[in-house]
């Protein structure tokens, strides 16, 4: 039995790639960053992935391949325009998350109850979100 090695083409691959990082740096700031500096730096980390990503995707728009991950991911020219597409509503929807007046504090708690209320009053903010919309926005990215 032989072991054969995958190929991967990173180059293309690489919008993905970059999002999937930022997606897991997010997840170790949520994790081990104060509740006061998490939604700053979620909001700056998710938007510049989502950038870099952007930048990434005009940088390799005039390749193509159709083995970019042993067969299994073929890119030409329509789906980095629906790359694009996907990176650049995704950075207006995070601008949209991050407009937290209309959202709750505590997602389990019954608006106007007193949970909430005090929930508001210590200031909670619900970061997590970021950090999933970076793995959402990579598995559309994935498959445009």
């Amino acid at each position: 039995m032989t072991f054969t090695a995958p190929v991967l083409n990173y180059t293309i691959l690489s919008p993905m790639l970059i999002v999937l990082a930022g997606a897991l740096i997010g997840v170790l700031v949520e994790a081990f960053l104060g509740k006061a500096f998490r939604p700053i730096v979620q909001l700056i980390l998710t938007v510049g992935t989502l950038l870099l990503s952007l930048v990434q995707v005009f940088r390799i728009r005039e390749s193509e391949s159709l083995s970019a991950a042993m067969g299994s991911v073929i890119f030409d020219g329509p789906g980095f325009l629906l790359q694009a597409a996907i990176l650049i509503i995704s950075i207006i929807s995070v601008f949209l998350i991050a407009d937290n007046e209309n959202f709750t504090a505590l997602a389990a708690a019954i608006p106007g109850s007193v949970e909430e209320h005090a929930s508001i009053q210590q200031g909670n903010k619900v970061t997590e979100v970021y950090p999933l919309t970076l793995f959402a926005v990579a598995g559309m990215l994935l498959f445009p």
